[in-house]
C-alpha cells in the first residue's frame, strides 16, 4: 500500500517551489496556496525556509506544524 507523501516540488512552470501534500491512494494533488497541481515526482520535506518557496504555502504549512 502506498503512503501519504509531502514536500516541495517544482510544478509545471512554476518560478518557486510549493509544498504538497499527497495523500493515501492518490498519486496527485493541489499545492497548499491552491494555485498549482502536482501529478508526480521528486517531492524533498526539507529545506522549509528557503527563499525559492512560495510563501503563501510556506505560511500554511507552519499552521498545519
Amino acid at each position: 500500500m502506498s503512503e501519504k507523501r509531502q514536500g516541495w516540488g517544482f510544478p509545471g512552470n512554476a518560478k518557486k517551489a510549493h509544498y504538497f501534500i499527497i495523500e493515501e491512494g492518490y498519486s496527485m494533488a493541489d499545492s497548499l496556496c491552491g494555485r498549482w497541481g502536482f501529478f508526480g515526482g521528486s517531492l524533498f520535506d526539507e529545506h522549509h525556509d528557503h527563499p525559492l518557496n512560495c510563501k503563501a504555502c510556506m505560511r500554511k504549512r507552519e499552521k498545519l506544524t
